[in-house]
């Protein structure tokens, strides 16, 4: 709960301190006294948007700090492990041009207090019983009542799960065009390399076949004039050699000397006659074939004119085949994983719907109770002829649901029911709020609540009943409420006053806690008149009346 608020240089108020308790809160004060300062303070540590404007004239710094004790376990999960302590200092100063905001002494941002706070503290205002009217806001509620956060996480990640399966399915449809373009394409030149029936090293074995095919006249006559040199002449290489081997032999016979020599002749004679052999055996497979040579000749020209349509050598005729044929695989391939998106999304859809399901199920069924309990204190709150209804309509679907929830009153008998915004004054719209936070305070885990505005336009009775109906939601959370009403003021566990006045130089607002004397002179000064003896009499009668009703 919100334990104390410290505020400086802020607006009109210098400095002030005030001391909340648990229960029921009441602030009061003259119109204009600056009621609705507290509130923009409590707003700033919620994350709202600072202004230069909210800083004291002629200071340079405006500061607002608030400590919460008991902090709720959704509060506690979003700090640091720095920040995690058993109460929680939210300080935030404003200057001209920037300000810092601290938790617990370790700076945070706005945008963090924007999530962080309402975890801590909820404002009912002009501008909160206006989001009312909005569907978005209805729904939420019924869904608070209903406690229905299972069914609600359940649908959101449904939801996103269909959503994320349908992108991909999308995309997936949006290059199937292209693909199949490219698909035919690829159909039509591989059924060209089909054709062609192009080997992998084809055009290099057949470079060197047509060389030796062209050459083959030229290599017989030469190969045969060698061969006589080499070996088949009286007078051949073979023949010197050997003979030389022997002489060197019987040299090295006679003297020692010439061992080396004659070792290194008879290894050139081996040499010699394995190079035949070699030679030999190759020129007996160069054949004169003109008919292979002009085959070989016209297949080189095919695959230079297939080359050349492809801007690429006709060595690489066959790796690029390879690659249009992986390429078509993986377009055949996509048209298999496009079907199974389908699938995947239509699989994804009906989970979503499943949930959606039951989570519409579930809303039409606390929809009713929902309705009852408010007309319930809408009755008692002066609109004894209202008649609330909540309709739970198929919509459009998205991450909460298909379900379109709206509020529809009848302020007056005889009158149709009509959604909100049309019907609703500020006033009837106020008492709508309150007669939901009262009937939702079960379902809530905000530990502060703060009315303001809560009681324009009622009186008598109807602000008693006010007054009651804040005492009562006082014993779940703590309550505050901003009020000109003495009927409410007197059902306050603790009650603050709020004074503006004047000096020579300025003019100042201070927030004061009352005591029991002076609580009779602020109802008696709500009541008409401060000095008035009836008018003081009237609100002691106030208190002592609330008194004994606080502990029925």
């Amino acid at each position: 709960m919100l334990n104390r608020l410290c505020i400086q240089q802020f607006a009109l108020i210098d400095y002030s301190e005030i001391a909340f308790g648990a229960g029921f809160n009441v602030i009061s004060g003259e119109t204009g006294a600056g009621k609705s300062i507290l509130i923009d303070a409590i707003a700033l540590l919620l994350g709202e948007r600072a202004q230069a404007a909210m800083i004291r004239p002629h200071a340079d710094t405006a500061e607002i700090c608030a400590q919460f004790d008991a902090l709720p376990e959704a509060a506690q999960i979003l700090l640091t492990a720095e920040q995690q302590t058993p109460s929680c200092v939210i300080r935030r100063s404003i200057r001209e041009k920037s300000g810092k905001i601290w938790i617990n002494e370790q700076k945070s941002t706005a945008q963090f207090l924007k999530t962080f706070a309402p975890a801590l503290v909820t404002i009912h205002g002009q501008h909160k019983n206006q989001a009312l009217l909005k569907a978005d806001e209805q729904r939420a509620r019924l869904d608070d009542f209903g406690q229905l956060t299972p069914e609600k996480n359940a649908v959101r990640a449904a939801w996103q799960h269909w959503q994320t399966q349908q992108k991909r399915y999308q995309e997936a449809q949006a290059q199937q065009s292209d693909f199949m373009q490219r698909q035919e394409w690829l159909r039509y030149q591989l059924a060209q390399f089909d054709e062609l029936a192009v080997q992998e090293n084809e055009f290099m074995q057949l470079s060197q076949e047509h060389h030796r095919l062209s050459y083959a006249d030229e290599l017989l006559s030469k190969g045969a004039q060698l061969s006589q040199m080499l070996y088949e002449d009286a007078a051949s290489v073979d023949f010197s050699l050997h003979r030389s081997g022997q002489m060197m032999v019987q040299l090295a016979e006679k003297c020692s000397d010439f061992q080396e020599a004659a070792d290194l002749l008879q290894q050139s004679l081996i040499y010699l006659r394995e190079a035949y052999d070699s030679f030999a055996t190759q020129l007996r497979h160069i054949e004169l074939d003109p008919e292979r040579l002009a085959a070989i000749d016209e297949r080189m020209a095919a695959l230079h004119g297939a080359a050349k349509k492809y801007r690429i050598t006709p060595e690489q005729l066959y790796d690029y085949e390879q690659q249009l044929r992986h390429e078509l695989e993986q377009i055949e391939n996509h048209a298999l994983q496009e079907a199974q998106l389908a699938e995947q999304c239509a699989l994804a859809a009906d989970d979503y719907h499943r949930c959606a399901a039951r989570l519409s199920d579930a809303r039409k069924t606390v929809a009713p109770q929902l309705a009852a309990a408010v007309m319930h204190w809408l009755h008692q709150l002066g609109m004894e002829n209202a008649t609330f209804h909540i309709d739970v309509l198929s919509g459009k679907a998205s991450s909460f649901g298909q379900d379109e929830v709206h509020f529809l009153l009848s302020a007056n008998l005889g009158h149709p029911l009509q959604p909100l915004a049309k019907v609703a004054s500020g006033g009837e719209l106020a008492r709508i709020s309150l007669a939901i936070e009262t009937t939702c305070f079960n379902a809530q885990s905000v530990p502060t609540v703060i009315f303001d505005e809560i009681d324009s336009g009622i009186g008598g009775e109807v602000a008693d009943t006010v007054g009651r109906l804040l005492h009562t939601l006082s014993k779940h959370c703590q309550v505050l409420c901003v009020t000109h009403l003495p009927q409410v003021a007197a059902w306050a566990d603790h009650h603050f006053a709020i004074e503006k006045f004047t000096t020579e130089n300025e003019t100042k607002t201070l927030i004061r806690a009352l005591d029991e004397q002076q609580r009779i002179i602020e109802i008696a000064r709500m009541l008409g008149d401060a000095s008035s003896p009836i008018s003081k009499q009237h609100a002691q009668a106030l208190l002592q009346q609330h008194a004994r009703g606080s502990l029925q």
